[in-house]
């Protein structure tokens, strides 16, 4: 698998597993926990803000961690690694021939998700051309654009 991306299966059901590295104590930190296990519960698309290094991608471990969705694969993919102009083929996949080098059907990582937990890093480096698929898809679930 490319450096950009990586699946994560989760090891056996420890106690307590939701915010096991997580660590902190601030009402802040309090409130945030507390919007992980209101999303946790429901099947949303989540879109998680901040600045780098503010622990992002350990709140998406979180929710993963306690939704439904544990026990699957976590999928993680670094938007900003990949070369512009492979990014939406990583994202939705392609056909044999689509382009020159397409030599085999390439599953994208939105459908390879399906029912398991995808996390893009670095979301806001998706170039506009790509972005209203995108939220389509977010909004949608499909990718049919």
């Amino acid at each position: 698998m490319p450096e950009y991306a990586t699946v994560t299966y989760p090891e056996a059901d420890p106690p307590d597993r939701r915010f096991k590295r997580i660590i902190g104590n601030s009402a802040a930190l309090e409130s945030v926990l507390d919007q992980v296990e209101q999303v946790a519960s429901t099947d949303s698309t989540v879109l998680i803000e901040g600045e780098t290094g503010t622990g992002k991608e350990l709140i998406a471990h979180a929710i993963h961690s306690s939704s439904q969705r544990y026990g699957r694969a976590f999928i993680k993919l670094n938007c900003a690694a990949i070369p512009l102009d492979l990014l939406e083929s990583e994202l939705f996949g392609h056909e044999k021939g689509a382009f020159t080098g397409a030599i085999a059907q390439k599953i994208g990582r939105f459908e390879m998700a399906d029912k398991e937990t995808l996390f893009l890093d670095e979301v806001g480096d998706i170039p506009p051309h790509c972005s209203p698929n995108c939220c389509a898809f977010c909004k949608n679930r499909s990718s049919s654009g």
